[in-house]
């Protein structure tokens, strides 16, 4: 009987590490907004199937969560926060990583009578009183990685395989390695709410190898018909490519040989649009985890061309507009640092109302140059132009505004028909606007407005408390506690 070292069985990565990401970064770059790594529980993923369906069924629950039309605002918030809180990230040198672990010994394919018993890994360390840059994104991430399907309701058909042990929270920073073998890297990307949520799937194949006989003249060793080896087989990884796949492309890469069916969660994740290799570029950057060129095992025909590389996805590049109306804009922006209290000129509001054939440009100019938008009545007049028609009034990146301006928009005929607005509430200096009136004026403004169904507060990333917060909630309570609480029933903040 001939014998040889020869692959006995191949196995996607037992673990995986989920990364919800968007082009937040400086030049529109893909940087993380939450991170979470799900360890494959061994008593429940021992075989190849099993793995598969477990990360096709994550990855389906997570894009669900994240595609929910009631999400859509705070996602859009928290977005925003990350692209003033990444324009100024220090660069790090030395990044987290999820350290590699042993393989499970291995297991015959399932059916097979001298196949052994798997023991379920131990718990991850959890820190739950650890406060989180993006807390409403980390949430979703959690949600799809630990919920329970049973009932029927769901469309990802997933039971609760994970315990909450299984997954654990990682730092922003945190790396995909490619000499790592535990674990694959799932990305989503939340760049484009409106086109939808795009994933992307880097997971590279376990093998098995061993010197075994084998009765077939191609070298192939069968688990019935050949004995078993003598020895606990290697662990060989295969190529690791810097690229995402669709779930098509990764199994007819990594896995053209084995049967895996097309049930209907592999489908519908089939369908789903794939996320640009760009998102790889912080993530998993060149200098970290390069493999060794030794670890080459599949050969290339192991890859079915028809499952073409990931290609990058680029968005919609930017509307550009004329110089005359950019300085027009500008020269605004620059009245807005004015005084609150100062009147506005009947000319100002004709030049801001001339703008409303240009609106798009208006906003994208007012958020490319949030930090300059500042206290005047001239910014409520220009935020009315801007975002008219707009469903979420997305403002979390103007930090110089003021509470009375903010009331006098969301109160406007432009804005009425608005169902979501979103602040960053540590900006506002309370004492100030109390003694103003500015905070009455935004209860009364919330309370006055019947669109309204969404108000979503939030901080800077990099908060050390959320005392802002709950101050900022506290005084609302408190003007509301004399008052109809009937409007704040219907909404959610």
């Amino acid at each position: 009987m001939p014998r040889g070292y020869t692959q006995l069985y191949k196995l996607c990565p037992r673990s995986f590490l989920f990364a919800i990401v968007a082009n937040v970064g400086p030049d529109g770059a893909s940087r993380s907004l939450a991170v979470a790594y799900r360890q494959g529980n061994d008593a429940n993923s021992a075989s190849f199937p099993s793995r598969v369906s477990h990360f096709v069924a994550d990855t389906l629950a997570l894009i669900e969560i994240l595609s929910d039309p009631a999400n859509r605002a705070p996602l859009e918030a928290e977005r925003s926060l990350a692209e003033g809180w990444y324009r100024d990230e220090v660069e790090c040198s030395d990044r987290p990583s999820v350290p590699d672990r042993p393989q499970p010994p291995f297991l015959v394919p399932e059916g097979y009578s001298w196949a052994r018993q798997m023991h379920p890994q131990p718990q991850l360390p959890w820190d739950g009183d650890a406060s989180r840059e993006f807390p409403f994104i980390t949430t979703c991430l959690l949600l799809g990685l630990l919920r329970d399907n049973r009932d029927g309701n769901a469309k990802t058909m997933r039971d609760n395989r994970s315990r909450l042990s299984d997954v654990q929270l990682q730092p922003l920073s945190t790396v995909f390695r490619g000499d790592c073998i535990e674990y694959g890297l799932i990305v989503l990307d939340i760049s484009d709410l409106h086109s939808g949520i795009k994933y992307g799937i880097t997971a590279f194949p376990v093998c098995y190898m061993a010197e075994v006989h084998y009765r077939d003249c191609l070298g192939h060793w069968d688990p019935v018909e050949d004995p078993p080896p003598a020895k606990e087989p290697d662990v060989v990884p295969g190529q690791r490519p810097r690229e995402l796949l669709s779930i098509h492309q990764w199994r007819s890469r990594y896995f053209f040989d084995r049967f895996m069916g097309d049930g209907p969660s592999i489908r519908r994740l089939d369908g789903m649009p794939l996320a640009g290799s760009a998102a790889l570029d912080f993530l998993w950057p060149n200098i970290y985890g390069d493999p060794p060129k030794d670890w080459s095992t599949d050969s290339e025909e192991d890859y079915d061309s028809t499952g073409s590389l990931s290609a990058t996805i680029l968005e919609e590049p930017p509307q550009k507009f004329s110089d005359e109306i950019a300085s027009g804009i500008d020269d605004l922006l620059d009245l807005t640092q004015e005084p609150a209290e100062r009147s506005l000129e009947e000319t100002v509001i004709h030049r801001i109302q001339n703008l409303a054939e240009h609106r798009e440009q208006l906003r994208q100019r007012l958020e490319e140059a949030s930090d300059r938008l500042g206290p005047s009545k001239i910014s409520s007049h220009l935020l009315r132009v801007a975002y008219a028609g707009h469903s979420h009034l997305n403002w979390v990146a103007f930090q110089k505004l003021t509470l009375g301006a903010i009331a006098a928009a969301i109160t406007s005929e432009e804005l009425r028909d608005a169902s979501a607005l979103s602040l960053r509430i540590d900006q506002f200096m309370l004492a100030r606007d109390e003694k103003e009136g500015g905070l009455d004026d935004l209860v009364a403004a919330l309370a006055q407005s019947t669109a309204l169904k969404q108000l979503c507060f939030l901080q800077r990333p990099d908060r050390k408390s959320v005392d802002a917060s709950d101050r900022f909630c506290s005084r609302l309570a408190e003007r509301l506690s004399g008052g109809d609480l009937e409007w704040l029933r219907s909404r959610t903040m």
